[in-house]
């Protein structure tokens, strides 16, 4: 008599969040607070150097925010990202009209985090020139790739159709 095979445990997918305003202004936040120690650290490595406030804002940028690569069609926009060392429940997303940030947990090495834990968050933003309709953006995270879809949002103009 052939044995039992053990019953399928449906193990529902983790996909990563989109997250409230609340949360997502909190994003933001961490994102502004990075930004503003690295272009102090610049400020401070220069010798203190007075005139480069803008010039440090945008290195500290360059290093910090990684962008999120935009495709277009009809009524919708495509956001994707490579995320390596992240695991879907550690990526927050946060979709306003017209920009998209990403927070991301570095959940490769957690060993290596301890000490630096404010150092381990990655994060992605898109300004776009479109905007969207947030509530319709939806996310999947496979093969270490971020994927964000979301409507365009239907302009409302006076014109007929």
């Amino acid at each position: 008599m052939p044995s039992a095979k053990p019953a399928f445990s449906a193990k529902r997918a983790a996909n990563p969040q989109l997250v409230d305003k609340t949360e997502g202004q909190n994003i933001e936040d961490a994102l502004h607070q990075r930004l503003v120690e690295r272009a102090y650290a610049l400020y401070e490595e220069s010798g203190r150097q007075d005139g480069n406030d803008q010039n440090n804002w945008m290195q500290a940028k360059s290093e910090i925010v990684q962008s999120l690569e935009m495709r277009k069609s009809g009524t919708w926009v495509s956001l994707t990202a490579s995320i390596p060392g992240a695991s879907p429940d550690s990526i927050r997303v946060h979709v306003d009209s017209n920009r998209v940030v990403v927070k991301a947990e570095n959940t490769a090495d957690a060993s290596q985090a301890e000490g630096a834990a404010h150092n381990t968050s990655r994060f992605f933003a898109a300004d776009l020139d479109v905007e969207i309709d947030p509530p319709t953006a939806t996310a999947s995270f496979k093969d270490q790739t971020l994927n964000l879809m979301v409507k365009k949002r239907r302009s409302v103009s006076g014109a007929s159709a």
